[in-house]
């Protein structure tokens, strides 16, 4: 090889070389901006893995003895029930024993029978994976799956086609039914709220408008949430364009 030749592929190695070190560099600057942020969210989680770990079983069951006018129910040779309500059998279980709830709710439901099986689910959101898989048993198992949010507020989650409804229509679906949980119909819901409990569903940002021919907050308003404006009395009662909340609209109300 002459020296020509050898000058040129050394100059070519080292060129490869730099641009390489410079990705690099790039990478390492990208991780070292997202620390910030991963150092968040495990302070995120850690907080609510420590809340989930006070909030037991039994302080869920309370909630919904109050609620669904629940209450415990002896099943001989089984033991006694979560809770039992006139028509459905309840089994109230942290993520991690999603196994456990299929073979207690079938032996209450043979000696003692209800038309309605029901788990609620309470903890950490598992991954969005993860969540489908357990979804997608209970579905199998005639089961109908509640989880409890943030704020303790039961939400039943029904496994939805996201294919065969739109985008429009997974909007429409997840208000009219998850927000009905809502206890104060007249509450305002901040949007980083039902954008959370929509992403906690889905594992994605609620779509906008898939035309583009609206405004987002028109476009939700279409699917069942109307926009609040703020109104200050310093202003003579006139509105003032600051963004105070969403709202349900008349047709999507709790029943």
């Amino acid at each position: 090889m002459s020296a020509d030749k050898m000058q040129e592929e050394f100059l070519a190695l080292r060129s490869d070389v730099t641009q390489l070190m410079s990705r690099v560099a790039e990478q390492n600057a990208e991780l070292e901006a997202l620390r910030p942020e991963v150092s968040q969210l495990k302070a995120r989680v850690a907080e609510l893995e420590a809340t989930a770990g006070r909030k037991g079983e039994k302080y869920y069951q309370n909630i919904l003895e109050k609620s669904l006018g629940a209450r415990h129910v002896y099943v001989p040779e089984v033991g006694f029930t979560d809770l039992t309500t006139g028509d459905a059998h309840i089994e109230i279980k942290k993520w991690s024993d999603y196994h456990i709830v299929q073979g207690q709710l079938n032996k209450y439901n043979r000696v003692i029978p209800r038309p309605r099986k029901c788990a609620y689910f309470f903890g950490v959101t598992p991954s969005k994976k993860r969540l489908a898989f357990i979804a997608d048993l209970m579905k199998e198992a005639g089961i109908e799956m509640y989880i409890f949010d943030a704020n303790d507020v039961p939400y039943r989650h029904m496994v939805t086609d996201e294919a065969a409804l739109g985008s429009r229509g997974i909007v429409e679906e997840f208000i009219q039914r998850r927000l009905r949980s809502v206890q104060d119909l007249n509450a305002l819901l901040p949007w980083k709220e039902v954008k959370r409990a929509f992403k906690d569903e889905h594992g994605h940002d609620p779509p906008h408008d898939p035309a583009r021919t609206q405004k987002p907050w028109h476009y939700f308003c279409h699917c069942g949430l109307s926009y609040v404006d703020t109104c200050l009395a310093a202003c003579g009662g006139k509105k003032f364009r600051g963004f105070r909340g969403w709202k349900l609209v008349p047709g999507c109300e709790k029943h």
